[in-house]
């Protein structure tokens, strides 16, 4: 994995942190595909 592909990954966590809403947008199934 790329440290490109773990700060995406760091970064959609902490946006699914700050913003609880854009989980439905983007379900957690969906970020396993940036990994």
């Amino acid at each position: 994995m790329s440290p490109n592909t773990e700060s995406l990954a760091a970064v959609l966590k902490r946006r699914d942190w700050e913003n609880p809403g854009v989980t439905q947008l983007n379900p957690p199934g969906s970020t396993s595909s940036f990994l």
